[in-house]
């Protein structure tokens, strides 16, 4: 089974995230100076971002994955509402949000000069869960229909042990990303997600513990029946009980800011489990959206566009994509304008359809679709050097399944060495 057809498979199920939920706060600006009254630089302030943060960048992210989302958790303060507010405009269900009297969300507000982060200033108390009953008096029905529960534990104090114990209780796939070294709490989750130095910390072990001891001994504190580390630079590993360790690499381009990738790969899982993928499947997915996370400036959402992109970027040989590429092409080019081109395998090659090809190219991202027969080498070729094709898509993939699939706003021929234009954006399929 190809990735592709994994990432085909992603449904929009509808899951809980359950955790702790923060304000993010962005100041850009730019640093001109150093401040006459300590050694530090003057950041000029040009705005202010703000977004959810905590269980809230995991419901974010799910929601730009497609799913269907629902939070539990809870708010206060004016900083709360605001919370509430980014959720909901995301379309995000916040009906299991709780107003706790006397309680402040948190805020993380980072401060940044161009890309670089200088500081973060965190406005925030631990507190216990003062309404713990009307959680649970509300469990059931924040529950109905749920596929999956993403429990996102960043230690403010909201998943309590007694809350903790009923969702676990309630049979339903459960992911917990945990906090802390008592991982007993989490005891009945089906899949614990920690970071490397977590589950060090989490195991008791030396530091020179292998990742199988230290996957073992955390599976027996949570009876857990998947275990996932996530390793940084070095992607992440998949462990169960009495079975091999799997790893999986990650591949990015260019690592701009970490913040929140923990939160995709758990979004990604989540969306995966509850899409009846295994968790390798889930584990590659993931690695996929961790590695364009890393690479944007702050919490940012990763789509199946993204994904499909990054798939396309790794897993595809060159620019030629047979019929099981055509979903993660179809999500690359969400969005984008298509120029569709039929060509013949036996186009010969010279400056006319050199010409041609450029001309295409300024409808759209220019997509290929060859001939039956299979192209000269020197066809080939050009096709593949040529920066204005995108893409190239043999004739095992039928032409009406490219217009059904990709929808091109504008659709080519070639008649005489001259573009025909077949059909444009009124192309009915």
């Amino acid at each position: 089974m190809t990735l592709s057809h994994s990432l085909s498979r992603l449904s929009s199920a509808r899951i809980l995230v359950v955790g702790d939920l923060m304000l993010d706060s962005y100041t850009f600006g730019e640093a001109r100076r150093i401040s006459p009254e300590a050694p530090v630089p003057v950041i000029h302030a040009r705005s202010v971002e703000e977004r959810p943060g905590g269980a809230g960048n995991v419901a974010l992210g799910l929601r730009a994955l497609g799913a269907e989302v629902a939070v539990l958790g809870r708010i206060g303060g004016a900083e709360g509402e605001r919370v509430k507010a980014l959720l909901e405009k995301a379309g995000i269900d916040t009906s299991g949000l709780i107003r706790e009297k006397g309680y402040t969300t948190a805020v993380k507000n980072r401060i940044l000069a161009g890309s670089q982060q200088i500081c973060r200033v965190d406005f925030e108390t631990v507190e216990p869960l003062s309404c713990e009953g009307e959680v649970l008096v509300n469990l059931d029905r924040i529950l109905s229909g749920v596929s999956v529960v993403a429990i996102s534990d960043y230690g403010k104090g909201f998943l309590t042990p007694t809350l903790l114990k009923a969702l676990f209780s309630r049979g339903l796939i459960t992911l917990t990303d945990p906090k802390g070294v008592d991982y007993t709490r989490y005891r009945g989750t089906t899949l614990i997600k920690p970071n490397y130095s977590e589950a060090l910390h989490a195991s008791g072990l030396e530091s020179s513990a292998s990742l199988e001891s230290i996957g073992g001994a955390l599976l027996h504190q949570t009876g857990a029946e998947e275990l996932v580390i996530t390793r940084s630079s070095k992607g992440m590993c998949l462990l169960r009980p009495h079975e091999t360790l799997a790893e999986f690499p990650v591949q990015v381009k260019q690592v701009t800011d970490v913040t929140g990738a923990g939160d995709t790969v758990l979004a990604v899982l989540a969306l995966a489990k509850a899409s009846g993928l295994s968790a390798e499947e889930g584990c590659q997915l993931a690695n996929l959206a961790a590695g364009v996370a890393v690479e944007r400036l702050g919490c940012a959402q990763v789509t199946l566009g993204d994904i499909a992109g990054r798939l396309l970027d790794y897993h595809v040989d060159g620019k030629v994509f047979d019929p099981t590429h055509l979903f993660p092409l179809k999500q690359a080019l969400q969005g984008k304008k298509i120029c569709l081109l039929s060509l013949s395998p036996q186009e010969r090659v010279g400056p006319e359809l050199i010409r041609a090809l450029g001309h295409a190219a300024k409808a759209g991202e220019l997509v290929v679709r060859l001939g039956d027969e299979k192209p000269t080498a020197e066809l080939e070729m050009l096709l593949n050097e040529l920066q204005t094709v995108k893409y190239i898509l043999p004739a095992s993939v039928e032409l009406q399944k490219c217009l059904e699939e990709l929808k091109p706003s504008t659709l080519y021929g070639l008649v005489n060495g001259n573009l025909q234009k077949i059909a444009d954006a009124a192309l009915s399929v």
